[in-house]
């Protein structure tokens, strides 16, 4: 009964937050489409441009999500970093009379990265430390194991330039945007632990035996609990939701340009599911869903080499945090609680386009 309670309260909460969007997306879409209007009446805004490009993305990223257990359980955190991933993606932009329509699609494989894994209880005195192992990121591909897709679509305005300085731009827009990390974790290795972790393990232990529980073991340090060819977990999280901006472009000159844009990630939506593979199944066995905020950038330099072509070079930094609220469906006998998500990622890219 208290389970089908809290998921009736999570659901409203789930579901206050999505008609929240979908009125914020709707009052900046009016906004665009109001600021845009001036640029109708700015001949030189009128005749169609298209462009279309592919680009190179260098990245690297962290998660790092935290549990809250209650009484004496502490908590753990989970910490993937240096999440290193090469992707492609394509990207187009389309104006006509200061409307402007673009958006980018990504695919990619998370080639490297460490997961560090670390359970805390409380004893008399604090918190302590009970488990500390680390695992390895292994490669994926564009269909299975660690991997990146992402992707934005978004409608704004160019807006007219300046009567003092006509070689600058700037515009608004409102989008969605889509962001999915997949990472598998192998292998597992111990890292030396509080002096008491034996005293927490046999009082955990004690509590699991009670409730018909699998035992926790305890490992020493520099141990190889898990061969590093087997899969010990996956985490896949996804990030969805609008985002409001803004963006400028600079005429350097000679073929020259610099612009960038900057975007807000008011209402996110999380669904971030982990398997654990030694434990029992069904997998994924922890469902977690949560809401949150989040922040695009973006600064591309580029060089026109004729009309049509263009090349260029830049870098990202995307950062989205969430509160979660876990749904197990292996009943937990202490009943954790993902409280914090946060993930972040940037890096550097390289692309080419076409304009007709």
């Amino acid at each position: 009964m208290h389970d089908c309670n809290a998921r009736r309260i999570f659901s409203s909460r789930y579901e206050a937050s999505l008609k929240q969007s979908i009125i914020v997306f709707l009052a900046a879409f009016h906004t665009v489409a109001a600021a845009a209007e001036p640029a109708l009446r700015d001949p030189g805004m009128t005749k169609p441009v298209f462009e279309v490009g592919a680009r190179y993305w260098y990245s690297t990223g962290t998660l790092r999500t935290s549990l809250s257990n209650p009484g004496d359980w502490g908590g753990s955190t989970l910490d993937y970093t240096d999440l290193n991933a090469s992707s492609l993606e394509t990207f187009f932009r389309g104006e006509r009379s200061g409307f402007v329509l673009k958006g980018f699609m990504g695919l990619g494989m998370i080639t490297s990265g460490t997961f560090r894994d670390k359970d805390y209880y409380r004893l008399a005195g604090g918190m302590i430390t009970w488990s500390d192992t680390t695992s390895n990121i292994n490669a994926g591909s564009a269909t299975d194991g660690s991997r990146l897709v992402y992707g934005a679509l978004d409608l704004g305005y160019r807006g007219v330039p300046f009567a003092r300085y006509p070689g600058i731009r700037l515009g608004g827009f409102a989008g969605l945007t889509y962001w999915n990390e997949v990472l598998d974790a192998y292998g597992m290795i111990a890292n030396p632990v509080d002096d008491r972790a034996g005293e927490a393990i046999a009082a955990i232990n004690s509590h699991l035996e009670q409730f018909g529980g699998e035992e926790v073991p305890s490992f020493e340090p520099g141990e190889v609990a898990v061969p590093f060819a087997n899969r010990l977990i996956r985490n896949d999280g996804l990030w969805f939701g609008p985002r409001i901006g803004a963006e400028f472009a600079i005429d350097l000159g000679n073929g020259l340009g610099l612009s960038g844009e900057a975007a807000f990630l008011p209402f996110l939506f999380l669904k971030a599911d982990d398997s654990h593979f030694f434990r029992r199944p069904p997998f994924p066995n922890f469902l977690a869903r949560g809401a949150g905020m989040g922040a695009q950038l973006q600064l591309v330099a580029t060089w026109r080499i004729d009309e049509s072509w263009e090349v260029g070079v830049g870098g990202r930094y995307w950062y989205a945090s969430a509160d979660r609220d876990d749904r197990a469906p292996v009943p937990s006998v202490h009943g954790s609680d993902r409280k914090d998500f946060v993930n972040w990622r940037y890096g550097a890219f390289a692309q080419a386009s076409y304009r007709f």
